[in-house]
């Protein structure tokens, strides 16, 4: 980018001129040098110097003229390079605020985002709550919760105090005052094995009645 042409041309006009003054002063000191040692043979550095001089004192004016002519192109390439600077301050500038106006979008946007994940978790909340004791997927070794509710039930629903079924732990019960054990999705009496706690109730309350009672096939 170039915006001082006028400036340049004129520079580079008196540039050319500083070059020919100095060239007419290099050719006039040695004109005049010339002139002196002809005109007298025994001429001496005095002579020379007075023959010599109106061309050195050109020679000098125009390499004065040669480097003004220097600064001043100097101060125009300043001049442009200040503007080339402010230039790219300027894009960089726009470049900034085009970047800081997208961060503030996402920002807003993350924040949106923020709300409506918030509002879909909240949403979902009642759903989880309602999930009943009985819908949770079975552990391997541990009773139904059916059992685990008819057992409990079994033990408020004794009027006397004394409960015909009672879970002791997570795996271990009390049947008509037996301890049965919940192992590989049975209820094990030393080598007994019942299906359910009622099937045990049902063989314990028959042997109180019976006591040769034989247990039916499990």
């Amino acid at each position: 980018m170039r915006s001082y042409e006028a400036a340049r041309g004129l520079f580079s006009f008196l540039g050319f001129c500083s070059w020919v003054v100095i060239a007419v002063g290099v050719i006039a000191a040695l004109g005049g040098l010339s002139a002196v040692s002809m005109a007298s043979r025994n001429a001496g550095i005095m002579q020379a110097l007075i023959g010599t001089a109106p061309g050195i004192i050109m020679a000098v004016a125009g390499l004065y003229g040669l480097a003004l002519v220097q600064m001043g192109r100097a101060g125009v390439d300043s001049a442009e390079y200040s503007q080339q600077s402010l230039a790219v301050a300027r894009q960089q500038l726009e470049v900034s605020q085009q970047a800081l106006q997208q961060g503030k979008q996402m920002a807003a946007s993350y924040a949106l985002q923020a709300v409506k994940q918030q509002a879909s978790t909240q949403q979902s909340q009642p759903e989880m709550t309602g999930t009943s004791y009985g819908d949770l997927p079975k552990q391997p070794g541990m009773p139904s919760p059916e059992v685990a509710q008819k057992a409990g039930a079994a033990a408020l629903a004794d009027p006397n105090g004394e409960a015909a079924i009672a879970q002791l732990t997570a795996d271990t019960f009390t049947v008509l005052g037996r301890e049965l054990v919940f192992k590989d999705d049975r209820y094990q009496y030393q080598s007994l094995k019942f299906h359910t706690l009622e099937q045990a109730e049902a063989y314990f309350g028959q042997m109180g009645v019976n006591p040769n009672a034989k247990l039916q096939s499990t």
